[in-house]
């Protein structure tokens, strides 16, 4: 039993059918955690599932595309309904455009995606991450987040309608990202939730595969990942130490490196602008907070 800490905990983990987020389903699993994969492509999540599997792991998937906001709301009410209790989420999806594009939603993809999505996964399921922190121990959220955050809050359009660079709008949805993490543990603070952040490093994926980038980032950032990346699977290492660990249990409202906490961009510690994106977040995202009730009015 001491060598798998996770046995008969449930672990949610987003975009987890490559890079970090496999490694970190892979290594969760063989701690004895039943890993939740919501992921978009089916048959990549059919495939790490049945791995999973055959390895003596426990593992399913939700299928939903996290660009999407009913998808994400679809996704989060679906493992509500099956699954009680939460020990662990993981908001690890996100992606990187190098040219602009809207969802059909009308937000930015950037955005949706690296922000939005988690935010509404968290907003939807915390009831039952609540359930799990009462007889479980610690219940843990943690977002992935970026050393790349440090661009200051577009307040006057957080969907870069006017102006697009995709490295920007990346980093600053992680400014976001950190913020509203540490929004949430002032909000939890006192429950038995952790809550925290964490940048993985500077990890070989398939982040930018295919995107058109700009000289110099074309050449910066392929030369950097064959110099200075790191595997996912040492990646991995830190959110499964933060989401299995008594040592991770103590990190609440932390920014996490290397298993360490660190101090992220100063702006993001301002109370005042958390609360204000807050307030921004819930208006962009009403009508997918409301209840099943209240949408059938």
């Amino acid at each position: 039993m001491n060598d798998l800490p996770m046995r008969g905990k449930t672990v949610v983990i987003t975009g987890a059918t490559s890079g970090l987020g496999e490694a970190t389903a892979r290594q969760l699993s063989s701690l004895g955690a039943h890993v939740l994969i919501v992921a978009r492509n089916k048959a990549r999540a059919d495939a790490l599932v049945g791995d999973i599997k055959s390895n003596g792991g426990s593992a399913d998937s939700v299928i939903a595309d996290l660009s999407i906001m009913s998808q994400v709301r679809m996704a989060a009410d679906q493992i509500a309904t099956h699954y009680s209790k939460i020990d662990v989420l993981i908001n690890n999806a996100g992606a990187f455009y190098a040219e602009r594009a809207d969802t059909k939603e009308g937000f930015e993809r950037t955005l949706a995606t690296n922000y939005l999505a988690p935010y509404l996964m968290i907003e939807r399921l915390l009831s039952n991450i609540r359930e799990a922190s009462k007889d479980n121990g610690p219940a843990r959220i943690i977002n992935i987040a970026s050393l790349g955050h440090k661009r200051p809050i577009h307040w006057e359009d957080l969907n870069w309608a006017e102006y697009y660079d995709g490295p920007v709008v990346y980093e600053h949805s992680k400014h976001l990202m950190i913020s509203a993490t540490y929004k949430l543990a002032r909000e939890l603070k006192g429950e038995n939730i952790i809550v925290s952040c964490v940048h993985p490093g500077f990890v070989r994926s398939n982040l930018i595969r295919g995107q058109k980038l700009r000289f110099p980032m074309n050449i910066m950032f392929p030369l950097l990942g064959g110099l200075i990346g790191i595997s996912p699977q040492k990646a991995a290492e830190t959110p499964v130490w933060l989401a299995s660990s008594e040592a991770g249990a103590k990190q609440h409202g932390n920014y996490i490196v290397g298993k360490q906490q660190k101090k992220s961009w100063r702006p993001t510690y301002d109370t005042d602008a958390q609360d204000r994106l807050k307030r921004i977040t819930q208006d962009l995202l009403q009508p997918w907070l409301l209840k099943q009730k209240e949408l059938n009015l």
